[in-house]
């Protein structure tokens, strides 16, 4: 059982596999799902699901820690929640194919050193997710394809205000300290690209 504890303190994106310890016991999670499938006609398919996840002992850095600190003193562990809905239409026959996929979706996490203990959207949490592709025969030896993705963009912190704080009695002098606000609260801009093949 591991751990990934993910930091981006420094710059850098860094992470660290840890074993899974008597402070991190071994995350679990507990998954529901539901679908359906039908037939249209002999052309098109449809599905349709829905999904619910239940995290625990999931672990992650406390605030204001970094990889360079030892691990085991610097993180706490929490929960998380991933709930959300997926639509399919696919084209199976005929002259091209391809299929539209839709997911609409939210994960969240929650750790008591981690934003003051409130619930914040995981890094990865992508509430819109759009894929559209396409297949076309040219004769009986090539085909070309087209790939459309989108997709909401990922949860950011950036710094919303600094200030300087003078320990009296320490010779280091004055400390600089950072505040990111709310955990996440703001999203990278919408990611999409298209890919087109011959083959």
């Amino acid at each position: 059982y591991q751990h990934l504890l993910s930091g981006a303190d420094i710059g850098l994106p860094t992470d660290l596999w840890v074993p899974a310890t008597g402070k991190a016991p071994p995350s679990s999670v507990w998954q529901q799902s539901a679908g359906l499938d039908w037939r249209l006609n002999r052309y098109l398919d449809l599905s349709a699901d829905i999904f619910s996840k239940s995290f625990s002992n999931l672990a992650a850095y406390s605030e204001g820690a970094t990889f360079l600190d030892d691990w085991e003193r610097n993180i706490t562990v929490g929960s998380g929640t991933s709930y959300g809905a997926e639509l399919l239409v696919n084209k199976r026959k005929g002259k091209w194919g391809g299929w539209l996929s839709y997911s609409l979706s939210r994960t969240t996490r929650q750790f008591p050193l981690v934003n003051q203990g409130e619930a914040y959207p995981f890094k990865y949490d992508r509430r819109h997710d759009l894929k559209l592709v396409i297949v076309q025969a040219i004769g009986k030896r090539a085909e070309w394809s087209a790939v459309w993705v989108y997709g909401s963009g990922l949860a950011i912190s950036l710094p919303v205000d600094a200030f300087t704080v003078t320990f009296s009695g320490l010779p280091t002098g004055p400390v600089t300290v950072i505040d990111f606000g709310e955990k996440n609260r703001l999203r990278l801009p919408a990611y999409h690209r298209l890919d087109l093949g011959l083959s």
